[in-house]
């Protein structure tokens, strides 16, 4: 791409998805609310320490202090979407069981440069910790509205691919254990602990990693979920390899990353990997049909954490996909932008492949 038509692209992308104060909505035509996910992984992608600055201090703003069914409010959650939506008789305002990792993985970030936004954020912190601590048991991180006291959320699933279980439950019965969000959340505590210092936080983290390896692992991969009535939510998924990215090396045996590498290729397309692939009663097409540009970058980074060339070239593909469009999904079969766009956090992608790739 011509450096200056760019420049143009990228900064009118952001004009376009600006929401006043430094934030941004996730995208348009469709994601016009403020996502702490969204808004976080695009500046972590993009190393756009301005916009996570920001993002955190609406984040923090806006904390759960209390307990509330209707909007999945908790004590130290960091919100999903606001304004929230409402759907099947509640707010979406606090269903995510990943935001609040990836708020203290952000504050870690930014503590690397400004390390004076510990002190100033650790009220926050601290009820974060709070927050991922009360929702671990015998070292895994279960999700359940049951502390928010309801008996369930108004989206069916609370991490990112939020539509349905990719399987034969739609909804999971709770408490559910997510194994993409585990593994976030151990890395939170161990990032976090060891940016103040704590050594009582990075045991938890570290412990939460190894707690998890053995209760998701399967034969070659992780397992999705494991719900509280002991089904195993066990799709063809990319969450096996998104997990790589959040887990050290010195932890994981190679062996077991190679597995997924090899494990993963039936959803390999020519720009990357798809999310999933159809399986059981209920399909979630949003999930499956499509290679999530952002995911790339993720699938990319853990790729080069633990040596999977395979992996790390195929996940690049994206880039190619990235020349030419900001949108939030590729066609897995047809190659075709699909829905938003601009996408920030495809924009974050884009930044991030920079490194990597001529774009």
């Amino acid at each position: 791409m011509n450096p200056e038509v760019e420049v143009s692209l990228v900064e009118d992308s952001l004009r376009e998805l600006e929401i006043g104060d430094g934030l941004y909505c996730a995208g348009k035509p469709d994601y016009e609310s403020n996502f702490s996910r969204d808004s976080i992984i695009y500046a972590l992608l993009a190393q756009d320490l301005t916009a996570l600055e920001n993002q955190i201090k609406f984040s923090a703003y806006h904390q759960g202090s209390k307990v509330d069914s209707f909007t999945g409010e908790e004590r130290g959650k960091i919100h999903h979407e606001l304004p929230g939506v409402r759907i099947n008789g509640k707010l979406t305002t606090y269903n995510a069981c990943d935001t609040t990792a990836l708020f203290l993985l952000g504050l870690s970030k930014l503590s690397e440069t400004k390390p004076e936004l510990l002190a100033a954020y650790i009220t926050n912190i601290d009820r974060a910790c709070e927050y991922i601590n009360k929702h671990v048991i015998d070292g895994i991180f279960f999700e359940t509205p049951r502390w928010c006291g309801g008996k369930n959320f108004a989206l069916k699933v609370t991490y990112w691919k939020d539509s349905a279980q990719n399987g034969f439950k739609p909804e999971a019965t709770y408490p559910v254990a997510y194994a993409l969000p585990h593994f976030q959340n151990a890395a939170a505590l161990l990032g976090v602990g060891e940016a103040i210092g704590d050594s009582g936080v990075i045991s938890q983290g570290n412990k939460m990693f190894q707690r998890g390896i053995d209760a998701f692992w399967k034969d070659d991969h992780f397992v999705s979920s494991i719900d509280g009535e002991g089904y195993v939510c066990d799709p063809p998924s990319s969450d096996s390899l998104h997990c790589l990215a959040y887990i050290p090396p010195e932890i994981m045996p190679e062996e077991k990353a190679e597995a997924i590498g090899l494990y993963s290729q039936n959803l390999e397309t020519a720009f990357g990997y798809r999310a999933g692939l159809p399986n059981g009663h209920t399909v979630d097409r949003y999930h499956t049909d499509y290679v999530w540009v952002f995911e790339q970058a993720f699938i990319h980074m853990g790729a080069l954490n633990y040596g999977l060339e395979r992996v790390e070239e195929r996940a690049l593909q994206v880039a190619g996909f990235l020349k030419n469009s900001f949108a939030e999904l590729v066609g897995a079969d047809d190659h075709m932008p699909v829905g938003n766009n601009p996408q920030l956090w495809s924009i974050g992608a884009y930044k991030y492949f920079k490194q990597f790739a001529a774009l």
